[in-house]
């Protein structure tokens, strides 16, 4: 019964297809159901072109992506980790598909020498993203001139060095106090982020070379 509603439902070239079938397979429906997922219901897709032709998810993060890429390598059976130049196509591959264009330009003047040197720098980069100190705000604009009077009475003659007016039994005396630069924390962290790379892979390659 099984297999009589299967064959009705069937397009004419399925149908085809089950008629050359031998009759053992034809007759029995736990045979002729595998026989059917064989032919028609296996990926089109071979695990090869997939992984060439593999995209990043709009919602996907950059470390996500490396490892469904390294995973999509794996099935393919590229063997990236057993090649230098089947690495560096891998790390290439991942780069060209990143949408950060900041990010992509970091680490295409990188060279790594292994793919986990390269997943190292991208958790990094996530935890100054979560941390909130990687700030895309512009810093506020601070004037420097020589004639510029600060708040207190303070007028600044340099960016480092400000001088205070005081009348003293009716002399001027003029001392000079030293001021510390206000220094924006967003903008130490955006300086200090592609150099912490830059040492990083600098360790790495020590380290492999010894």
């Amino acid at each position: 019964m099984k297999i009589y509603e299967f064959k009705t439902k069937m397009s004419p070239a399925a149908r085809n297809w089950m008629g050359q079938l031998g009759k053992r397979v034809r007759t029995n429906w736990g045979r002729l159901a595998r026989e059917f997922n064989r032919e028609y219901c296996k990926s089109r897709v071979s695990d090869s072109e997939k992984y060439y032709t593999m995209k990043k998810y709009k919602d996907e993060t950059d470390l996500a992506f490396l490892y469904r890429l390294n995973l999509a390598d794996e099935r393919a059976d590229v063997k990236f980790r057993k090649s230098e130049r089947r690495r560096e196509q891998h790390i290439k591959r991942f780069i060209k598909n990143l949408t950060d264009m900041s990010l992509r330009s970091t680490l295409q003047s990188q060279r790594f020498y292994k793919v986990s040197d390269l997943e190292y720098v991208l958790k990094q980069q996530e935890e100054v993203n979560a941390s909130g100190s990687y700030s895309t705000r512009s810093p506020p604009n601070r004037d420097f001139r020589a004639d510029n009077v600060a708040r207190g009475g303070m007028r600044q003659r340099n960016a480092n060095r400000a001088y205070v007016t005081q009348d003293d039994e009716g002399a001027d005396i003029e001392q000079s106090t030293q001021v510390e630069p206000n220094v924006d924390e967003d903008d130490i962290a955006l300086q200090e982020l592609p150099a912490a790379i830059q040492v990083s892979g600098s360790r790495t390659t020590r380290m492999e070379h010894s």
